[in-house]
């Protein structure tokens, strides 16, 4: 915030400074010549701010509480994706009574998936099933009948 008002601040400046130099030029090639010398020094009065912003940090930095909502978002956000894709399977496969169990926790910056178990009322072709799924989203479920 600090550098984008010094960078509004010397722009103003530089502004008022050009319009009083132009003002007080007389019209002619003397004229002409200082425009473009202004225009340059405008231009420069631009261009030198920017090189700054490559230095400002953008990571996400903070407190632990933060970093915690965050990872708690994304471990919940990779519950959704795999409930979803188990879902979409079970549903082309023509299974509508069932149950998911997935249990997802954070360590450190790695998502762990804990457990990754459906609950179907008959298993008889659960290693289609369970290939079906791991297909779909990489992980290999437990079948298991409830």
């Amino acid at each position: 915030m600090n550098t984008l008002y010094s960078f509004a601040l010397s722009f103003t400046v530089c502004s008022f400074a050009v319009l009083i130099i132009n003002y007080l030029f007389p019209n002619g090639n003397v004229k002409k010549t200082a425009s473009l010398v202004l225009s340059l020094y405008v231009l420069v009065s631009v261009i030198t701010p920017l090189k700054t912003l490559n230095k400002i940090e953008l990571s996400i930095s903070g407190n632990e509480e933060d970093e915690e909502v965050i990872l708690n978002g994304t471990a919940s956000a990779v519950k959704s994706r795999l409930r979803m894709l188990t879902d979409k399977v079970l549903k082309e496969q023509g299974i509508n009574n069932y149950e998911l169990k997935i249990d997802v926790s954070m360590d450190e910056n790695d998502i762990v998936i804990e457990r990754f178990t459906v609950l179907l009322e008959d298993i008889t072709d659960s290693d289609t099933i369970k290939n079906e799924i791991r297909e779909k989203t990489g992980i290999e479920p437990e079948i298991d009948k409830f």
